[in-house]
């Protein structure tokens, strides 16, 4: 999938569809029977709350620098996967705004689950808000916790979490359904980029279902929401330079890659796209792991250790 989006010289880079809300007619919302904002409204404080939290992530990374010596993991690994699971519950939230606002543009939920272009939405954004909500349903439902993981060796290193699950005889490790058979763990650096990436897949779709549900009225952007700088284009640009270097297994998946091409005095265009490229993993690597303690577990599984579990993970990945 790749999607470019552009924004005039004094607008923010932001998801085309917040400006296209804006321009439905207000005889077709609906959205005071869900008791929501108006759908442009819902929109931008969900977004904006997704982006503090994204803004939160690359503030606590920065934080996190080589080398790692011997030892306990980084305080900063801890406070960074803290803020993780922050951007997950606000990424999941997000996700349901955006089904929501959807859902305002018709009298009744019933006509709403009918509609082909809701169909199509839900199809779309299936699977990215079935990996995410399987993380978020497990912290809140099963009382799971977060734990980090660190990988390095002489000259590069990347952070990252697993979702911590009971594995068998009271061992305590990554969580079998999301971390394939309990073997692996998510790399931040991909993480990140995925989410921001998803951003505006998921406002693509959103735009694409609203043009099929509503006429829209003619207009232009609104000239307060221009002169709020440029925070969005910001954010694009630094998490686009974070580095291309991801946890073993990941190779096997599309890696989510940000361009911002260009962003000066005439305008702003970026790409975001999913690609089948190869980038940068580990050979050998050193790794450091955190486990929140439940005053009862004695046992930990480390992801990445287990003997040949890049074996069966290659021959998952051909079937």
């Amino acid at each position: 999938m790749k999607i470019v989006v552009t924004a005039s010289a004094d607008l923010d880079l932001r998801p085309p569809v917040a400006d296209k809300l804006r321009r439905i007619p207000i005889a077709c919302l609906h959205h005071a029977r869900l008791q929501l904002r108006p759908p442009a409204g819902h929109f931008y404080v969900s977004l904006q709350n997704v982006a503090s939290r994204l803004e939160e992530m690359l503030r606590r990374m920065e934080e996190l620098k080589p080398p790692f010596g011997p030892g306990a993991a980084p305080e900063a690994l801890g406070s960074l996967i803290e803020a993780m699971e922050v951007l997950l519950h606000a990424v999941m939230g997000h996700l349901e705004a955006c089904q929501a606002i959807l859902f305002s543009l018709f009298a009744s939920n019933r006509e709403a689950l009918a509609a082909q272009s809701v169909k199509q939405f839900i199809r779309e954004t299936k699977a990215y808000r079935e990996q995410v909500a399987m993380i978020v349903n497990a912290v809140k439902h099963r009382g799971t916790r977060i734990g980090s993981a660190l990988m390095y060796d002489a000259s590069a290193y990347a952070p990252g979490y697993f979702v911590e699950s009971e594995l068998e005889d009271g061992v305590i490790g990554p969580d079998r359904n999301i971390h394939h058979g309990g073997d692996t763990a998510i790399s931040l650096f991909r993480d990140l980029k995925l989410h921001l990436c998803q951003l505006f897949f998921v406002g693509a779709s959103v735009g694409k279902a609203v043009g099929a549900i509503t006429p829209l009225e003619d207009g232009t952007d609104d000239e307060q929401v221009s002169k709020r700088g440029y925070r969005m284009r910001e954010l694009v640009r630094k998490v686009s330079l974070l580095p291309e270097i991801v946890f073993p297994d990941e190779v096997y998946l599309p890696f989510p890659l940000i361009r911002l091409r260009s962003a000066d005095d005439f305008g702003t265009e970026a790409e975001f796209s999913l690609n089948p490229r190869r980038v940068s993993t580990f050979g050998r690597f050193e790794m450091k792991v955190t486990y929140g303690g439940d005053s009862v577990a004695k046992t930990f599984k480390v992801p990445y250790l287990r003997p040949g579990w890049q074996e069966d993970l290659a021959k998952r990945s051909r079937r």
